[in-house]
């Protein structure tokens, strides 16, 4: 089943549907919550990623297009619930 959502997240980034990703219920329980949207920087399209631990921190990470489809599974496979808004 993840490997279909996974997908689906893919094909809706890839023809820039995705207006935002919401990663939530971690499997682990530590509170932590992703969320990601596209974005073009320097003409380039990213995978904007931004990660808000419980703790308050915030990590950034942008996703080049061509390595999208490699680094979703490791993104989506802690959390038990995703939200994609189109």
């Amino acid at each position: 089943m993840l490997d279909d959502v996974i997908s689906l997240l893919f094909d809706t980034a890839a023809a820039s549907f995705l207006r935002r990703a919401v990663f939530s219920r971690p499997e682990n329980g530590d509170g932590s919550r992703l969320s990601a949207r596209l974005c073009t920087h320097k003409g380039e399209l990213l995978f904007a990623v931004e990660r808000k631990e419980k703790d308050g921190k915030v990590y950034h990470r942008n996703i080049p297009m061509e390595e999208l489809e490699a680094a979703l599974p490791a993104l989506a496979a802690p959390y038990m619930q995703i939200n994609l808004i189109t």
